[in-house]
Protein backbone atom coordinates (compact mmCIF):
# COMPACT_ATOMS: atom_id res chain seq x y z
CA UNK A 1 0.00 0.00 0.00
CA UNK A 2 2.50 2.54 1.18
CA UNK A 3 4.76 1.78 -2.47
CA UNK A 4 1.59 2.26 -4.20
CA UNK A 5 0.61 5.95 -2.99
CA UNK A 6 4.13 6.56 -2.86
CA UNK A 7 5.10 5.67 -6.15
CA UNK A 8 2.40 5.40 -8.26
CA UNK A 9 1.74 8.17 -10.78
CA UNK A 10 -1.78 8.46 -9.83
CA UNK A 11 -1.29 9.41 -6.74
CA UNK A 12 1.71 11.95 -7.31
CA UNK A 13 1.91 15.72 -8.33
CA UNK A 14 -0.83 17.33 -5.35
CA UNK A 15 0.52 20.67 -4.38
CA UNK A 16 1.80 21.38 -0.96
CA UNK A 17 -0.69 21.59 1.98
CA UNK A 18 -1.66 25.21 2.80
CA UNK A 19 -4.93 24.82 5.02
CA UNK A 20 -3.88 24.99 8.74
CA UNK A 21 -7.40 25.00 10.36
CA UNK A 22 -11.05 25.98 9.85
CA UNK A 23 -14.65 25.88 11.45
CA UNK A 24 -17.23 25.08 8.99
CA UNK A 25 -21.14 24.22 9.96
CA UNK A 26 -23.15 22.38 7.53
CA UNK A 27 -26.85 22.52 7.46
CA UNK A 28 -29.68 20.87 5.50
CA UNK A 29 -32.08 22.99 4.14
CA UNK A 30 -35.12 21.53 5.73
CA UNK A 31 -33.66 21.92 8.91
CA UNK A 32 -33.36 18.15 9.92
CA UNK A 33 -29.48 18.24 10.66
CA UNK A 34 -26.45 20.81 11.77
CA UNK A 35 -22.85 19.65 11.95
CA UNK A 36 -20.53 21.84 13.62
CA UNK A 37 -16.80 20.58 12.78
CA UNK A 38 -13.57 22.18 13.87
CA UNK A 39 -10.76 21.26 11.60
CA UNK A 40 -7.17 21.27 11.97
CA UNK A 41 -4.67 20.13 9.32
CA UNK A 42 -1.20 19.25 9.14
CA UNK A 43 0.45 17.34 5.15
CA UNK A 44 2.37 14.52 6.04
CA UNK A 45 3.53 14.64 2.01
CA UNK A 46 1.93 16.40 -0.52
CA UNK A 47 -1.32 15.02 -1.48
CA UNK A 48 -1.21 12.89 2.19
CA UNK A 49 -3.16 14.69 4.76
CA UNK A 50 -3.64 14.30 8.60
CA UNK A 51 -6.53 15.96 10.13
CA UNK A 52 -8.25 16.25 13.33
CA UNK A 53 -12.40 16.80 13.06
CA UNK A 54 -14.14 17.73 16.26
CA UNK A 55 -17.63 17.11 15.75
CA UNK A 56 -20.98 18.56 17.37
CA UNK A 57 -24.08 16.82 15.57
CA UNK A 58 -27.22 17.65 16.11
CA UNK A 59 -30.30 15.81 14.08
CA UNK A 60 -34.27 15.08 14.11
CA UNK A 61 -34.65 11.68 13.59
CA UNK A 62 -38.28 10.41 12.93
CA UNK A 63 -39.70 13.97 13.34
CA UNK A 64 -38.22 13.88 17.11
CA UNK A 65 -36.40 16.78 17.28
CA UNK A 66 -32.99 16.70 18.97
CA UNK A 67 -33.40 12.83 19.22
CA UNK A 68 -29.70 11.84 17.78
CA UNK A 69 -27.02 13.85 18.27
CA UNK A 70 -23.49 13.24 18.41
CA UNK A 71 -20.26 14.66 19.88
CA UNK A 72 -16.92 13.07 18.64
CA UNK A 73 -13.50 13.49 17.71
CA UNK A 74 -11.63 12.08 14.37
CA UNK A 75 -8.33 11.32 13.18
CA UNK A 76 -8.22 10.75 9.45
CA UNK A 77 -5.28 10.25 7.15
CA UNK A 78 -6.26 11.15 3.72
CA UNK A 79 -4.96 10.85 0.06
CA UNK A 80 -5.59 12.88 -2.79
CA UNK A 81 -5.52 16.23 -1.35
CA UNK A 82 -8.13 15.30 1.16
CA UNK A 83 -10.75 13.75 -1.49
CA UNK A 84 -10.46 10.36 0.16
CA UNK A 85 -10.28 9.03 3.65
CA UNK A 86 -7.41 6.10 4.00
CA UNK A 87 -7.19 5.76 7.28
CA UNK A 88 -10.25 7.12 10.44
CA UNK A 89 -9.94 6.77 13.82
CA UNK A 90 -12.90 7.97 15.91
CA UNK A 91 -14.03 8.29 19.68
CA UNK A 92 -16.93 9.74 20.63
CA UNK A 93 -20.71 9.94 22.40
CA UNK A 94 -23.94 9.58 20.26
CA UNK A 95 -27.08 9.76 22.27
CA UNK A 96 -30.57 8.57 21.04
CA UNK A 97 -33.48 8.41 22.25
CA UNK A 98 -33.35 6.44 25.78
CA UNK A 99 -29.82 5.62 24.83
CA UNK A 100 -25.98 7.38 25.92
CA UNK A 101 -23.69 5.64 24.84
CA UNK A 102 -19.75 6.18 23.59
CA UNK A 103 -17.93 5.01 20.23
CA UNK A 104 -15.09 3.98 19.40
CA UNK A 105 -14.60 2.94 15.59
CA UNK A 106 -11.77 2.87 13.43
CA UNK A 107 -11.49 2.04 9.46
CA UNK A 108 -9.02 1.66 7.00
CA UNK A 109 -8.07 1.09 3.43
CA UNK A 110 -6.20 -2.65 2.95
CA UNK A 111 -5.84 -2.34 -0.57
CA UNK A 112 -5.89 -0.88 -3.85
CA UNK A 113 -5.97 -2.15 -7.18
CA UNK A 114 -7.16 -0.75 -10.93
CA UNK A 115 -5.87 2.59 -10.89
CA UNK A 116 -6.40 4.37 -13.86
CA UNK A 117 -5.68 8.12 -15.16
CA UNK A 118 -4.61 10.50 -12.60
CA UNK A 119 -6.18 13.85 -11.36
CA UNK A 120 -2.77 16.21 -10.60
CA UNK A 121 -1.79 18.79 -11.31
CA UNK A 122 -5.29 19.82 -11.79
CA UNK A 123 -7.11 20.46 -14.65
CA UNK A 124 -10.69 20.31 -16.29
CA UNK A 125 -11.42 16.74 -17.96
CA UNK A 126 -8.18 14.73 -15.74
CA UNK A 127 -9.95 11.82 -14.16
CA UNK A 128 -8.79 9.05 -12.16
CA UNK A 129 -10.58 5.73 -11.13
CA UNK A 130 -9.65 2.63 -8.70
CA UNK A 131 -10.87 0.14 -6.79
CA UNK A 132 -10.24 -0.50 -3.06
CA UNK A 133 -11.32 -2.53 0.15
CA UNK A 134 -11.93 -1.39 3.79
CA UNK A 135 -11.91 -2.60 6.83
CA UNK A 136 -13.97 -1.07 9.29
CA UNK A 137 -14.37 -1.81 13.13
CA UNK A 138 -16.61 -1.19 15.87
CA UNK A 139 -14.23 -1.53 19.06
CA UNK A 140 -17.58 -1.40 21.53
CA UNK A 141 -19.11 -4.34 19.93
CA UNK A 142 -16.24 -5.98 18.29
CA UNK A 143 -17.34 -6.56 14.84
CA UNK A 144 -15.61 -5.70 12.08
CA UNK A 145 -17.20 -5.05 8.23
CA UNK A 146 -15.21 -5.52 5.08
CA UNK A 147 -16.50 -3.32 2.22
CA UNK A 148 -15.16 -3.30 -1.71
CA UNK A 149 -15.86 0.05 -3.48
CA UNK A 150 -15.30 1.52 -7.24
CA UNK A 151 -14.43 5.05 -7.40
CA UNK A 152 -14.07 7.46 -9.97
CA UNK A 153 -12.87 11.39 -9.58
CA UNK A 154 -13.67 13.56 -12.81
CA UNK A 155 -12.95 17.72 -12.63
CA UNK A 156 -15.26 19.56 -14.38
CA UNK A 157 -14.69 23.10 -13.39
CA UNK A 158 -12.41 25.94 -12.20
CA UNK A 159 -13.77 28.62 -10.57
CA UNK A 160 -13.04 31.69 -8.57
CA UNK A 161 -12.78 30.95 -5.10
CA UNK A 162 -14.46 34.03 -3.81
CA UNK A 163 -17.86 32.57 -4.98
CA UNK A 164 -17.43 30.35 -2.42
CA UNK A 165 -16.07 32.61 0.56
CA UNK A 166 -14.55 36.11 0.04
CA UNK A 167 -11.50 35.05 1.69
CA UNK A 168 -9.79 32.57 -0.39
CA UNK A 169 -8.50 34.14 -2.73
CA UNK A 170 -7.29 32.13 -6.56
CA UNK A 171 -9.88 29.61 -7.91
CA UNK A 172 -10.95 26.25 -6.88
CA UNK A 173 -11.82 23.14 -8.97
CA UNK A 174 -15.26 20.92 -8.93
CA UNK A 175 -14.68 17.69 -8.66
CA UNK A 176 -17.55 14.83 -9.13
CA UNK A 177 -16.88 11.79 -6.65
CA UNK A 178 -18.38 8.65 -8.19
CA UNK A 179 -18.58 5.79 -5.59
CA UNK A 180 -20.21 2.45 -5.80
CA UNK A 181 -19.77 -0.24 -2.95
CA UNK A 182 -20.66 -3.66 -1.93
CA UNK A 183 -20.52 -5.22 1.66
CA UNK A 184 -22.15 -8.50 2.24
CA UNK A 185 -25.49 -8.64 0.39
CA UNK A 186 -25.83 -4.67 0.50
CA UNK A 187 -24.50 -2.43 -2.33
CA UNK A 188 -24.94 1.33 -2.78
CA UNK A 189 -24.22 4.15 -5.44
CA UNK A 190 -24.03 7.58 -5.02
CA UNK A 191 -22.05 11.24 -7.07
CA UNK A 192 -20.71 13.60 -4.70
CA UNK A 193 -19.83 17.59 -5.21
CA UNK A 194 -16.26 17.89 -3.96
CA UNK A 195 -14.36 21.59 -4.08
CA UNK A 196 -10.74 21.73 -4.03
CA UNK A 197 -9.22 24.79 -3.35
CA UNK A 198 -5.95 25.83 -4.79
CA UNK A 199 -5.03 28.44 -2.47
CA UNK A 200 -5.55 25.86 0.32
CA UNK A 201 -3.76 22.83 -1.24
CA UNK A 202 -6.94 20.62 0.19
CA UNK A 203 -10.29 19.83 -0.66
CA UNK A 204 -12.70 21.98 1.64
CA UNK A 205 -16.60 21.70 1.33
CA UNK A 206 -17.69 25.26 1.32
CA UNK A 207 -21.36 26.46 -0.15
CA UNK A 208 -23.83 23.91 -1.45
CA UNK A 209 -23.12 20.29 -2.22
CA UNK A 210 -25.16 17.84 -3.58
CA UNK A 211 -25.05 14.08 -3.56
CA UNK A 212 -26.80 12.32 -5.28
CA UNK A 213 -27.84 8.59 -4.68
CA UNK A 214 -29.60 5.30 -6.38
CA UNK A 215 -32.54 4.82 -5.20
CA UNK A 216 -33.32 8.54 -3.02
CA UNK A 217 -34.21 12.11 -3.91
CA UNK A 218 -30.61 14.53 -4.17
CA UNK A 219 -29.89 15.92 -0.86
CA UNK A 220 -27.92 19.55 -0.65
CA UNK A 221 -25.91 20.36 2.06
CA UNK A 222 -25.33 24.02 2.58
CA UNK A 223 -21.42 24.55 4.35
CA UNK A 224 -20.63 27.75 5.71
CA UNK A 225 -17.24 28.84 6.73
CA UNK A 226 -17.12 30.71 9.84
CA UNK A 227 -13.21 30.54 10.44
CA UNK A 228 -10.28 29.51 8.36
CA UNK A 229 -6.32 29.58 8.77
CA UNK A 230 -3.98 29.78 5.96
CA UNK A 231 -0.94 31.69 4.94
CA UNK A 232 -1.67 34.21 1.93
CA UNK A 233 -0.03 34.63 -1.08
CA UNK A 234 3.49 35.47 -0.36
CA UNK A 235 3.43 34.16 3.41
CA UNK A 236 5.62 31.26 4.37
CA UNK A 237 3.11 27.89 5.11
Amino acid sequence: MRLILENHPGFQGAPPLRLRSARTVTRYPDGTSINRRQLTFAEIRPGVLRETNVSDYLSTWMDEPGAYKADTVYTTISILGGLLDFALDGKGRVRYPGTDEHSDTGQRITSIENIEGRLFPLAIGNRMSFTYRTVHEDRNTGTRDETLHQREYEVVSRELASTRDARIPGHYFMILDRSRWWSGDLSGACTYESTYFEALGAALDIGASTRRCEGSNPKTQYHDLEEIDFPRWGERS
